[in-house]
């Protein structure tokens, strides 16, 4: 996952990071394009289900560097809306740096 470019300004941009919902009856069955909505319990996941890595950040980013690990902002009311960017056939996300929780250090 190599970034083209630089982004501007306070512009996080991650390659999202797919946590899959667990099973918990042999009944549901989930698929791999089934994403986590606002309505659904982050508790049936193994881990945060909204998090990415970071693969560029902009000049005015202090809280992340490429490579880490970051989790996103839930509420039952309100998620960030991230800008899609394709950047030659791969899809990232782009966010800012306030739409972001924790930061994790890639292991």
């Amino acid at each position: 996952m190599i970034l083209t470019g630089k982004p501007s300004f306070n512009e996080i941009v991650v390659k999202q990071i797919i946590i899959e919902k667990e099973v918990k009856s042999s009944i549901i069955s989930i698929s791999k394009e089934e994403k986590p909505s606002n309505s659904e319990q982050i508790t049936d996941y193994p881990d945060h289900p909204f998090q990415g890595e970071v693969v560029g950040i902009g000049d005015q980013v202090t809280l992340c560097k490429v490579g880490d690990i970051v989790l996103f902002k839930v509420s039952s009311t309100w998620m960030p809306q991230p800008y899609l960017l394709n950047d030659k056939g791969t899809t990232y996300f782009i966010y800012n740096q306030g739409d972001i929780a924790i930061v994790r250090e890639k292991e």
